[in-house]
């Protein structure tokens, strides 16, 4: 299980958890939503790999993957990732290294692909 902040987890076995789904249509929805979210994640991770993605496709598919999970929508259809990301964790994460990254995030804010400020990015939207 994968928590933004503290909270507590119960288990539950398949027939119980199964009668919950059966209960609360809304708890599958986002039960489905969630999965399908995971799925896509994995897909364009395949398909990155696959095709052998520039570095900068890979973290600007790393960002919008975070803020799938981990964001707050504001102007202009923008998205702030509600969590402070160290240059180094995006590195660790697409397996560049942090000066790489730097160049990398600086590069898509000149393009206005994205907005920082301090550890907060802010990613326009992909048509943008």
């Amino acid at each position: 299980a994968v928590a933004i902040e503290e909270c507590e987890l119960e288990e539950a076995d398949s027939e119980e958890f199964l009668g919950h789904l059966r209960n609360d249509p809304l708890l599958g929805m986002d039960v489905l939503r969630q999965v399908s979210r995971n799925m896509q994640r994995l897909l364009n991770r395949f398909y990155a790999s696959a095709a052998k993605a520039r570095s900068t496709e890979l973290l600007l598919e790393t960002l919008r993957e975070i803020s799938w999970n981990c964001s707050t929508s504001v102007e202009n259809a923008s998205v702030r990732i509600n969590l402070p990301l160290s240059v180094q964790l995006l590195a660790d994460h697409i397996g560049c290294s942090r000066q790489w990254v730097s160049k990398m995030l600086a590069s898509l804010e000149k393009k206005g692909m994205i907005r920082r400020n301090g550890v907060w990015i802010m990613i326009a939207p992909k048509d943008a």
